[in-house]
């Protein structure tokens, strides 16, 4: 990126005293009294990766391939990030990477000052450093982002198996029991339900409504559109713990559970008639 005698004289000599650059990062972390100092990271982290970016940085100021959409160096596996998750490599952009910055100008500036080069060199040199941070930062950016997605994901998985609460009380037969009223229509459109069916390799499934206390056509119709799908992958569906309101409700809204399912007054008289006594 820096071009020119004056420019690759200045770059050498940032390369050859990165050590009195680090120093001079860390004495300025310590006037403002940065808490990362006194926190968990402290100052051998602070002091590690100043050095990392100070190194990487003057680097780039010598590769004729950066510029400020594309960054020859990969930060995460050259100096070790990748080991790091992505609050760490965050705090690390936020805590240390200024003071890095800081410190190259004002090592830069002196230098400057000493051999009285052009203006228009040194706004070209600051500009160069700030790309380079800016190559860095969207490196981490991008990382960052790609993990939180991983972690939104992970949990999203979770709260659908969480949302579907299969209890195996064999290898053939388990139990889905409903509880309460708003949430019970996304549960049963949910596949999560049938694929968690299918990994268990069950042959019936009870569907406990005791839980709930009326039925409208909405509930109905999803919890036939969820038999419909587990019969044609073999799964039988049993209704138990019909109260007198879900009944009373299911008959005035011409509702046809009963000729659609077996049913059962008690989940223990379910059990028993499918032969399962404990």
């Amino acid at each position: 990126m820096l071009k020119g005698n004056e420019s690759e004289r200045l770059r050498e000599n940032l390369e050859l005293n990165v050590n009195e650059i680090v120093t001079e990062a860390y004495h300025l972390a310590r006037e403002q009294q940065h808490s990362m100092l006194k926190g968990d990271l402290g100052e051998e982290a602070f002091i590690h990766h100043s050095s990392s970016f100070i190194s990487g940085i003057i680097r780039l100021l010598g590769d004729p391939q950066a510029d400020e959409h594309e960054c020859p160096i990969d930060w995460e596996k050259e100096f070790g990030f990748h080991l790091l998750n992505s609050r760490e490599i965050a705090s690390i952009l936020v805590e240390v990477l200024p003071f890095c910055k800081k410190a190259i100008w004002k090592y830069a500036y002196n230098k400057i000052n000493e051999e009285q080069t052009a203006v228009l060199d040194v706004f070209t040199f600051v500009q160069q450093v700030d790309d380079c941070v800016e190559n860095i930062r969207n490196q981490f950016d991008t990382k960052f982002l790609e993990d939180t997605e991983s972690i939104f994901s992970t949990f999203e998985e979770k709260i659908k198996q969480l949302s579907a609460p299969l209890i195996p009380v064999s290898k053939d037969l388990a139990i889905l029991p409903l509880i309460g009223e708003t949430d019970i229509p996304p549960l049963l459109n949910d596949s999560t339900i049938l694929a968690r069916a299918q990994d268990l390799e069950i042959s019936t499934l009870i569907v406990e409504l005791s839980g709930i206390s009326h039925i409208d056509t909405m509930v109905a119709q999803h919890i036939f559109t969820l038999s419909n799908a587990l019969k044609l992958v073999g799964i039988e569906v049993i209704l138990t713990g019909i109260s007198p309101a879900v009944a009373q409700t299911s008959v005035n809204l011409e509702l046809p559970i009963n000729s659609r399912f077996k049913i059962y007054s008690t989940l223990s008289t379910a059990l028993s008639k499918l032969n399962y006594t404990f």
